[in-house]
């Protein structure tokens, strides 16, 4: 158990210092990494929902709908 509390203590401290550098970047180059970070979550929620799709297709749509 205190090993796991350890880990997270130092896992806070590591992203604190990160977040302090990115605080510390020129603004363009933080809403280029906020473009990205949307990005890259769009394209998992697109993939999960494929995925889902895949797993449970819909009755009625056809690959020649897409």
């Amino acid at each position: 158990m205190w090993g796991g509390l350890q880990v997270g203590f130092r896992n806070i401290s590591a992203n604190s210092r990160a977040e302090g550098q990115v605080q510390s970047l020129n603004p363009k180059i933080k809403d280029y990494a906020r473009k990205v970070a949307w990005v890259l979550k769009s394209v998992r929620h697109r993939r999960e929902v494929a995925d889902n799709h895949e797993a449970h297709p819909q009755p009625g749509i056809t690959e020649e709908d897409k």
